[in-house]
C-alpha cells in the first residue's frame, strides 16, 4: 500500500512539475476555462461567464499564484479552479446545513470535486 502511495505522490508530483514548467497565453486560458465551463446553448450565459471571470481573476491573483515560478502557468489555471471549488463556488444550503458544509461536500463528493478533476484531465490532455 505504501509503494502504490508513493508512486501516485511520485507521478502527481511529476505532473505539477510539468503543469508549472507550462505557460498559458490568454487564448489558451480562455479556452481551458470555456472547455470547463461553457456557456449551455439555450440558456443564459451569465452564470458561466462569470464563473469563468472567477477563475481568471483567481489565475491571477489566487493563493499562491503570484509566485514567480508559477505565474501564468498551467499550474496557476489548476490551482485557480480547485480554489473556486473550495473557496468560492456558490452554493445552496437547506436546513440546517450551512454554505460552507454545502461547498465541502461538493468539493470532496459532488459536482464541485467533477469540475476539479475535469481540470486536472484537462491540463493533462494540454501538455500533449
Amino acid at each position: 500500500m505504501l509503494r502504490i502511495s508513493l508512486q501516485y505522490f511520485d507521478a502527481f508530483g511529476e505532473q505539477a512539475r510539468a503543469f508549472v514548467g507550462r505557460s498559458l497565453k490568454r487564448e489558451a486560458l480562455a479556452q481551458y476555462f470555456e472547455t470547463l465551463v461553457p456557456t449551455p446553448k439555450d440558456a443564459d450565459p451569465g452564470r458561466p461567464m462569470a464563473t469563468r471571470e472567477a477563475l481568471v481573476r483567481l489565475f491571477e491573483t489566487g493563493k499562491g499564484n503570484d509566485l514567480p515560478s508559477v505565474r501564468g502557468s498551467l499550474w496557476s489555471a489548476v490551482n485557480a479552479v480547485a480554489q473556486f471549488v473550495d473557496r468560492e463556488r456558490p452554493t445552496r444550503s437547506y436546513g440546517a446545513e450551512s454554505e460552507d458544509m454545502k461547498r465541502f461536500q461538493s468539493a470532496q463528493f459532488g459536482s464541485g470535486a467533477a469540475l476539479r478533476s475535469r481540470a486536472w484531465s484537462e491540463a493533462l490532455s494540454l501538455l500533449g
